[in-house]
């Protein structure tokens, strides 16, 4: 995972965005997204790619003005157990 690169999320990244966390809510780790919903939040995502392949996501929405939750904290069963997750909530 040497090309590995955290970004900020953009509305273009929602189709991807919805595969991924569609496919976690299938095996019961996450609630579902709309795809309408992902488009319009996709700025709060920061997402891992590497290769042009969303690896991870995780979105930072905001609960007031002083906190926040990280919600839709996904990576793929590929790179599970290497510090993915806990990079994305980091940043």
């Amino acid at each position: 995972m040497t090309d590995l690169r955290i970004r900020s999320a953009n509305a273009d990244d929602a189709g991807a965005l919805f595969a991924l966390i569609s496919a976690h809510a299938a095996e019961g780790h996450l609630l579902p997204r709309s795809l309408d919903e992902l488009v319009r939040h996709a700025p709060r995502f920061l997402v891992a790619e590497a290769g042009g392949e969303l690896m991870g996501c995780a979105e930072l929405a905001p609960l007031s003005a002083r906190v926040a939750e990280v919600r839709s904290l996904v990576v793929t069963r590929d790179v599970r157990g290497v510090g993915l997750a806990s990079r994305l909530v980091r940043e």
